[in-house]
């Protein structure tokens, strides 16, 4: 691990300098030109260049694929995902898009159910400490005392008394 390694600038590289022919090629160029202006601009013509690199990450299930498409996705306004779509559909095999399709609305999901999870603890959170200030009030305990131990405030306090 502490061995030798190669730095490489790939900004220094002109587009021809990559080897084209390894499965690495379609990291590479993403990564070289991943702050381009026209996101799908740049993954057209990195398919285009790429084509061997991603016949070979077919072959490994296509994880460089997904990666670069699932990163590049968060970078193309909502307007645009149908050209993304499209160009998925014109440049991977027929049978493949569905599977990478999917691939990427599984993120979207998993996304969706995460930010979901987040606000329901939330809110379930808040609801607990309405629940247990109700039963402290019927208990006649102090407000500042059930504010210290819920957190609510004294006028969220007050508003339960009402």
């Amino acid at each position: 691990m502490a061995g030798e390694y190669n730095l490489i600038d790939l900004n220094a590289l002109s587009d021809d300098d990559i080897n084209y022919e390894k499965h690495l090629s379609f990291v590479l160029y993403t990564l070289k030109h991943i702050h381009d202006r026209d996101t799908l601009k740049m993954l057209r013509e990195a398919m285009y260049r790429c084509t061997k690199a991603l016949i070979i990450d077919k072959g490994k299930d296509y994880v460089h694929t997904k990666l670069i498409l699932w990163y590049s996705d968060s970078k193309i306004p909502a307007e645009n995902k149908q050209l993304l779509e499209q160009l998925i559909v014109d440049n991977l095999p027929k049978e493949d898009t569905g599977h990478i399709m999917k691939t990427i609305a599984d993120t979207y999901i998993e996304e969706g159910l995460n930010k979901g999870i987040a606000i329901g603890k939330s809110e379930g959170i808040a609801l607990g400490k309405i629940k247990i200030a109700r039963r402290m009030l019927r208990e006649n305990t102090d407000v500042k005392f059930i504010s210290s131990v819920t957190g609510l405030s004294i006028a969220d306090i007050s508003k339960l008394l009402n």
